[in-house]
């Protein structure tokens, strides 16, 4: 009985970084100013202030991309869902369903890579960092020899689930999101 129930934490880690998500980002917006410099003993034109983007707007898109990248993977975690039922125990099966979720969670990792996170790039580069990691167990688990093997990458899994979604959690905060629910 080696596929169904081992498969549960990695969809849990999945579900972690794609599929929860809640709220909007919200933070406050921070006034620019810019004081101009005329001097009546030259005829240098003044700079020109740069406008700075709107902190809660690069928050709220930042949170959209989260968001976008939540919903994919709601639905291929569904699907990873199916799969683990089937597998039914069978350690090929298992292992053929850790190969699948695998493959949406390379997709979920790839595109959270592919974000420039701008203030909250650290905590992006921590979530990824575990989705690494997890993303090394669960191929532990694909190249399984038995159903000692399996169970032995597998064991992996929670604390890393666990890392995860505290990495996750302080994402979600810098960019203004509520905590995920496990």
């Amino acid at each position: 009985m080696v596929g169904t129930k081992h498969l549960a934490t990695l969809a849990v880690a999945v579900l972690i970084v794609a599929g929860c998500r809640g709220g909007s980002a919200t933070a406050s917006s921070a006034g620019a100013s810019a004081s101009s410099q005329t001097s009546s003993a030259s005829a240098t034109p003044t700079p020109t202030p740069t406008a700075t983007p709107d902190p809660s707007a690069v928050l709220a898109a930042l949170a959209t991309q989260y968001a976008d990248i939540s919903n994919k993977g709601n639905s291929a975690l569904t699907q990873c869902e199916k799969d683990k039922a089937a597998a039914n125990g069978e350690l090929a099966k298992g292992k053929i369903a850790a190969k699948d979720c695998l493959a949406v969670y390379d997709q979920v990792v790839a595109e959270m890579k592919a974000v420039n996170w701008g203030p909250a790039q650290s905590q992006a580069d921590a979530v990824e960092t575990v989705m690494d990691k997890i993303d090394a167990i669960v191929a532990e688990m694909v190249n399984a020899s038995d159903g000692s093997a399996f169970l032995t990458a597998y064991a992996k899994l929670t604390p890393a689930a666990t890392e995860l979604l505290t990495s996750a959690n302080a994402l979600r905060a810098a960019i203004g999101l509520p905590p995920a629910k496990p």
